[in-house]
């Protein structure tokens, strides 16, 4: 593991043993953390999202709707099933605690400082929205989160061949036609609920090629390490 690495998850650790000491005021039945959350990460322009499925599979989308785009999943975890550790073949970490219909903890990219987020349960249509096609000219991955008041933000990515800098305004999307263009045809982004997330229904979990949306490595990148 790199100094990185090991840097990161000792500051995890200490923010884990933390909120930790609350008194314990989080802890929820495990079917509590079902659902979709969004909300803010602090001191940035960032939105995050995090999906819940039925079965325990946990998507989380952190976006800023600029360069700043993570992709992480993972599942939950702990005695009551309130805690996930989520992440991505970047090296992005994000360490999510669940209660009182609420999201909220840490996340983190290799060399950059840690990052608080909250984010509240999301009734329809706020939430995270995801599309994946591939047209002839690449493979197109956009996602976008929609908080309760309204406010947006969100990203459309070209693999293979990226889109030149300004070529797409991501803040068109909207919710109520669910249909966004892009050159090489028209994404038809959902919104990823629990049930959806759980069936794949409709391609939404992170595809094992996609380039930056598989598990993390624990040999290879920071872990995020909690007493659950």
């Amino acid at each position: 593991m790199t100094r990185i690495a090991l840097a990161v998850t000792a500051a995890l650790l200490v923010i884990a043993a933390c909120d930790a000491d609350d008194g314990g005021s989080r802890a929820v039945e495990a079917e509590a953390a079902t659902g979709s959350f969004a909300g803010t990460v602090d001191g940035t322009d960032a939105y995050v999202a995090v999906v819940v499925g039925s079965d325990g599979g946990v998507l989380a989308y952190v976006t800023d709707g600029g360069s700043s785009v993570d992709w992480l999943d993972g599942s939950l975890e702990g005695p009551d099933d309130t805690d996930a550790r989520l992440g991505n073949d970047g090296g992005a970490v994000l360490d999510v605690t669940f209660g009182d219909a609420r999201a909220s903890g840490v996340f983190a990219r290799p060399g950059e400082e840690l990052q608080r987020f909250t984010a509240d349960l999301a009734d329809e249509p706020a939430g995270l929205y995801r599309a994946t096609e591939s047209f002839d000219d690449g493979n197109y991955v956009a996602g976008w989160i929609v908080l309760p008041d309204g406010t947006q933000r969100g990203a459309v990515r070209r693999y293979e061949t990226p889109l030149p800098p300004g070529s797409i305004d991501a803040t068109t999307f909207a919710v109520d036609t669910k249909a966004f263009a892009v050159p090489g045809g028209v994404l038809t982004p959902h919104r990823v609920t629990p049930a959806n997330l759980s069936s794949d229904a409709r391609g939404l979990t992170l595809g094992e090629d996609e380039p930056v949306g598989r598990g993390v490595d624990p040999d290879g990148v920071a872990v995020l390490v909690l007493a659950l």
